[in-house]
């Protein structure tokens, strides 16, 4: 009866360590004021524009004309050259394909979407003008967009993934979005998720077509080598 009492004990012991383990990995959530938008989204802004690598899965809800894409998820590299890897599920030729694609450092775009890896040429032109390399680049991409937002407002904190997140909410210009959505002819609401603490890190954007219509870009692992051969 002592030893199984000495186990018993031992054994919620463990289980109490174990949850105060778990409980430690938690971020403590933020109090107080809500920090200044304008200079969340500066700092994420260029935080995100400096950076030459990261793993991003883009999706879609509703329908979202003129954008070939229904699920991407990848891991993207500027430097040395302009590379992408991963899984896609998009429109082309007038069907919906999927498999793995990768893009070269010529900008070609190589998929299995139709069996075995073929070459589709540009990666631009095979999407209907989307080009992946594009939600990376400081010019044109994620960066880019959260820079563009206008009039920044701070609605609230929320926990994206594990991380604690202002969420920024603003309109952005057409001209801001068509790189990351071609279809882009009139001002859309743009929702950021911007981490409150740190580098600022950009952890969601949700890009609102139209109500109920949206492209959701969710960027993590920033700065992580990413490696791309071409198929054999």
């Amino acid at each position: 009866m002592i030893a199984r009492r000495k186990i018993l004990a031992l054994a919620a012991g463990a289980a109490l360590l174990a949850g105060c383990s778990n409980n430690d990995h938690k971020p403590p959530a933020p109090t107080g004021p809500l920090p200044s938008a304008g200079q969340l989204q500066s700092e994420s802004a260029a935080y995100t524009k400096a950076q030459t690598s990261v793993h991003v899965v883009v999706t879609t809800t509703g329908t979202v004309p003129d954008f070939p894409l229904q699920k991407l998820e990848g891991d993207l590299a500027n430097k040395p050259q302009t590379v992408a890897t991963g899984h896609i599920s998009a429109k082309m030729s007038g069907q919906l394909v999927e498999g793995d694609f990768r893009v070269l450092g010529d900008g070609h775009l190589w998929a299995n979407l139709f069996g075995p890896w073929q070459d589709f040429g540009e990666a631009a032109k095979a999407l209907g003008g989307y080009q992946i390399s594009d939600i990376l680049s400081p010019e044109k991409g994620l960066g880019n967009l959260v820079a563009g937002i206008q009039n920044p407002t701070a609605e609230g904190r929320e926990q994206v993934g594990g991380v604690n997140t202002v969420k920024i909410k603003g309109k952005v210009s057409p001209e801001v979005l068509k790189p990351l959505y071609p279809g882009a002819k009139q001002e859309a609401d743009v929702t950021a998720w911007v981490q409150e603490d740190g580098d600022h890190q950009l952890v969601r954007t949700v890009v609102e077509v139209s109500p109920g219509n949206t492209i959701v870009l969710d960027p993590s692992k920033w700065g992580e080598p990413v490696t791309v051969a071409k198929p054999v």
